[in-house]
């Protein structure tokens, strides 16, 4: 008996786009139920099977490197390291404010995006999740954000 391949696929706006994890063919799809995590695939060219995993999400996600600085009212400010982006909230990584960084924080992030212009972004956001000691997940808080920072995502993210 093999062992099944295991592969994640998000689910935005219930599409899918995966790659086969043996022939690295792409293949699209469609989830019309969001309460389905796991199901089973063939791919239709190399016909390997393989589990896929599903995590639905409310927004495309972009990876990113970007060096850049979060500033704290009253902490000063710290390097930070942008990861990835969505049209709603940021991913990054912060070694020398680890201590001073907390869930439900509001804090101002600048950086640059890799588009045409390296445009500066300059967003408030609130800090909703920690990934790991030095890793937080923030969500835009659009009343206090540039609206052409948030344009800027926007372009960038299609």
């Amino acid at each position: 008996m093999s062992m099944l391949l295991e592969k994640r696929a998000y689910v935005v706006n219930g599409g899918i786009y995966v790659l086969c994890p043996v022939c690295g063919v792409g293949m699209r799809g469609t989830v019309n139920n969001n309460k389905l995590f796991c199901v089973k695939v063939k791919c239709k060219f190399c016909h390997e099977k393989f589990i896929l995993e599903l995590e639905h999400r409310k927004y495309y996600r972009k990876k990113i490197m970007s060096i850049g600085q979060v500033f704290c009212a009253s902490k000063g400010a710290f390097t930070a390291i942008v990861k990835d982006i969505s049209a709603g909230g940021i991913r990054f990584k912060c070694t020398d404010c680890v201590q001073h960084l907390h869930i439900d924080e509001t804090v101002r992030i600048q950086f640059q995006i890799d588009d045409k212009m390296h445009s500066v972004i300059n967003v408030m956001v609130q800090i909703c999740y920690k990934y790991t000691d030095d890793e937080f997940g923030a969500i835009f808080i659009s009343e206090f954000s540039s609206s052409e920072s948030m344009k800027k995502i926007g372009f960038w993210l299609r």
